[in-house]
């Protein structure tokens, strides 16, 4: 069954699938494969770890969509404990 989106989304997220999580379908399999490699590539050689989601337009209103982006971050755990070290970039 499809999740549902809307205000419910908010109490609903979708489990992490990896630092590429492309829930809008905007990319193909190839740029998932290249921009999920790349992101491996900076966190092996930094500190930082960057998540990339994409969001459906009906996931929130424009106005909340910022916090929907930090509660996502949030209940992920984007970066390590303690270091604020993560980035996540959404799109919707």
């Amino acid at each position: 069954m499809p999740v549902t989106y809307g205000q419910g989304y908010w109490e609903n997220l979708p489990k992490q699938e990896g630092l590429v999580n492309d829930f809008e379908n905007l990319f193909t399999d190839e740029q998932e494969h290249y921009l999920e490699t790349l992101l491996i590539g900076i966190e092996s050689h930094s500190d930082a770890q960057i998540v990339i989601i994409t969001l459906p337009q009906d996931s929130t209103s424009k106005e909340q969509f910022d916090a929907l982006t930090l509660h996502i971050a949030n209940s992920w755990g984007v970066g390590e404990a303690g270091k604020d070290n993560g980035i996540l970039i959404a799109v919707s």
